[in-house]
């Protein structure tokens, strides 16, 4: 698995400047020792994969989990029910009632932590004292499900693996403070006997809050509500989180998908995504996500990485992308101000990066290779910027620009595009500014669409030397408000 070495060189010291001074050759080394990669299937991949990550790892030490003594913690065993009427308040009630039935019990019970905090052996210990009507534990697996109540904290330290029974419908969910360090949790055991599709999930909600650090999280999730579908954080209620949740160097392997959902300043770093059964990474209505230097691996889904519902202010900053059978990048509906800049997005079938209907958007420096259509496509979105961006075979069109409203700029500078089917394609993009975007190696076809009008300035100047504006008929919106962009900047706070 040096290979796996070789790309994350690539990412993080190799690729910004490769998009300011291509050369062929080197772009076809990349291009064999990435498919090396996966031509290698021998043994475990998720493992080596953390190399990939090792160069993101900011020279600070992980943080300290803050103030652990173990505290005297209130245990007891409560009714299903209020957990998951608690739980509808900020996910609704879809699904509840599989969740019910996979109990396999008349009136279902919780193993409920109320106040303190605790670790996982003293947490089973409690399991056993309060057995007495019915076993709490399978072996060293719960066989109920577990909740956090606000007032509480689960701990789990170096080498503890928390399991979850598939067949006893186990799930944990957190109202408080959930900390992991060097530990696994994961679902174990027999297919649920009410519900074959059921599996264990972590869900953590309200005002709950996680800081989980070199953790590997495996075989969680089922069905497509967020709250069950893998590992999510669910934020809501009247008071914020005491802590912004911190998901730092875990590996995610056989998870349905991690969520994040009206979450504020998450940072999720150094994550690998590995046999995801869904969408591996979706942002929904977060508020300043920081989602810096994971790697994605065989993503399933429409998309690998999705920022959605109005999500605002998000940093997608050296993530690594190997293929997915979707799209890899995909921006649909954020909210202002998303930055996403040095990624590689390799070999997804569908759009390297996708930004459609996502305002201000900054996308610099990026890697997009060989992807099946698409390298970015913008898609009614206004005042974004794309900037010293690679785009390398990629099915159609390097960079397409189309559907934008009347009188929106659009600047294009210091791209490299090279062997794509179109280098730059064009329709109804109402203005655009080009610059220094680098055309010599881009064959087929130079341009396409609307730009075909104007490209006798891209032929008589491959290297964009001279400054061009262009201007197309865009989309009347009627009823758009005023566009005000926050100062981006790509730089990793």
């Amino acid at each position: 698995m040096r290979n796996l070495w070789f790309v994350s060189i690539c990412l993080f010291c190799f690729l910004p400047r490769l998009a300011l001074a291509v050369e062929p050759a080197r772009l076809v080394e990349l291009e064999q020792r990435i498919e090396a990669v996966f031509a290698d299937r021998e043994g475990d991949i998720l493992d080596p994969a953390m190399d990939l990550v090792a160069v993101a790892r900011t020279r600070s030490v992980l943080p300290d989990l803050p103030n652990l003594t173990v505290e005297d913690a209130l245990v007891s065993l409560t009714d299903l029910r209020i957990v998951l009427a608690q739980l509808s308040l900020f996910v609704g009630g879809n699904n509840q009632l599989r969740i019910m039935r996979a109990q396999g019990q008349v009136v279902p019970k919780a193993l409920a932590v109320e106040s303190g905090r605790i670790t996982l052996s003293e947490l089973q210990e409690r399991a056993r004292a309060l057995s007495a009507d019915q076993p709490l534990l399978e072996g060293r697996a719960f066989a109920l499900p577990v909740v956090i109540w606000p007032e509480a904290q689960l701990v789990l330290q170096p080498g503890d693996d928390l399991q979850l029974s598939r067949e006893a419908g186990a799930f944990l969910i957190n109202f408080g403070g959930f900390y992991a360090r060097s530990a696994q949790v994961r679902g174990v055991g027999d297919p649920n006997r009410q519900d074959a599709e059921f599996r264990p999930f972590v869900a953590t909600a309200g005002a709950g809050y996680a800081l989980m650090a070199e953790t590997r999280f495996q075989s969680l999730g089922f069905g497509k509500v967020a709250a069950y579908s893998g590992v999510s954080f669910l934020a809501g209620g009247v008071y914020p989180a005491q802590y912004a949740t911190q998901l730092l160097f875990n590996q995610f392997s056989d998870v349905g998908e991690l969520t994040l959902r009206r979450t504020q300043s998450t940072r999720v770093e150094g994550n690998v995504f590995r046999n995801s059964q869904a969408l591996p990474l979706a942002i929904k209505g977060a508020v300043d996500a920081h989602i810096i230097g994971n790697v994605f691996l065989d993503s399933p889904s429409a998309s690998t990485l999705r920022v959605s519902e109005g999500a605002r202010g998000t940093r997608l900053i050296r993530n690594v992308l190997l293929s997915g059978k979707g799209g890899g990048i995909d921006l649909r509906g954020a909210g202002i101000g998303s930055v996403i800049a040095d990624n590689l997005v390799w070999s997804h079938k569908g759009v390297g990066i996708s930004v459609d209907r996502s305002d201000c958007a900054r996308i610099a420096g990026n890697a997009v290779i060989r992807n099946g259509q698409k390298g970015i496509a913008l898609t009614t979105s206004r005042a974004a910027e794309v900037s010293g961006n690679l785009l390398y075979r990629n099915g159609s069109a390097g960079i397409l620009v189309n559907h934008q409203p009347a009188s929106t700029l659009t600047a294009i500078r210091g791209n490299v595009l090279a062997r794509n089917r179109v280098g730059l394609f064009l329709a109804s993009a109402a203005d655009l500014s080009l610059g220094g975007n680098d055309f010599s190696n881009q064959f087929p076809r130079l341009v396409g669409g609307d730009a075909q009008f104007e490209s006798g300035k891209i032929f008589q100047d491959l290297q964009g030397v001279e400054p061009v504006e262009m201007s197309f008929g865009g989309i009347a919106w009627p009823a758009l408000q005023a566009l005000e962009c926050p100062q981006l900047t790509v730089k990793e706070e």
